[in-house]
């Protein structure tokens, strides 16, 4: 029985068969070097791309990327399947691989099977080093690692004279928070200072010390008087 294809879907699938085709027989391609000049071929029934469709349309759908299941073959019926981009970006030759007792994974699986994040996980692997890692793994004794905050718990609290207004997206210096001072002002500072009582005023106002009117010695004395 002959499977229909949309018009579509036939573009969609001659855009892969000309990557493919390409990268395993054009030297001149940027990508041939990992594929043709290792010996990655297309088989001879799929340089034909009616027979390549004919094999392939059926499981193909948009947002599946075409995956060999053994990096170290080629392009076939028997090694080729419809999979996820995250399946298929996790076979890829040049992960890391770890020989577990669930058996050989990539890093990613293996991040996400410990539920760590990746810098967690690096941190983890620099201090215990790889096999003792492994060792905690299969023992269910990874030490516990550090909760990710919220970090849009605080915003609307306030921090002594500070009313957190919002976060700040850039995070390359850590987690920081656009403030408002009773004085008015507005300031960008970090989690850190405003969780530890560091920061409690905007800089103009910090600099001013008692004699800032929005303190609070002052206020007291004010009022106390």
């Amino acid at each position: 029985m002959t499977t229909i294809i949309k018009p579509t879907e036939i573009v969609r699938l001659y855009r892969i068969w000309t990557s493919i085709f390409y990268r395993c027989t054009r030297p001149e391609n940027k990508q041939y070097k990992n594929y043709g000049e290792r010996g990655i071929s297309l088989c001879k029934e799929w340089t034909d791309f009616d027979r390549f469709c004919e094999d392939v349309a059926q499981g193909s759908k948009v947002g599946l990327h075409l995956d060999r299941i053994d990096n170290n073959k080629g392009y076939f019926k028997e090694n080729c399947r419809w999979t996820s981009p995250k399946i298929n970006h996790r076979n890829k030759r040049n992960n890391a691989y770890y020989e577990t007792h669930v058996g050989k994974i990539c890093q990613a699986e293996l991040i996400e099977l410990t539920g760590y994040t990746r810098r967690q996980f690096q941190r983890s692997i620099e201090k215990h080093g790889v096999n003792r890692f492994l060792k905690m793994f299969k023992e269910g004794t990874l030490p516990k690692k550090r909760p990710i905050p919220d970090l849009v718990d605080i915003i609307g609290r306030r921090f002594g004279a500070l009313i957190i207004l919002d976060l700040d997206e850039d995070k390359s210096t850590g987690a920081r928070y656009f403030c408002e001072c009773d004085c008015g002002k507005r300031t960008r500072i970090s989690r850190f200072k405003i969780l530890h009582g560091i920061a409690t005023h905007c800089r103009s106002c910090s600099k001013l010390g008692d004699k800032n009117p929005n303190s609070t010695a002052r206020r007291e004395k004010k009022y106390c008087t």
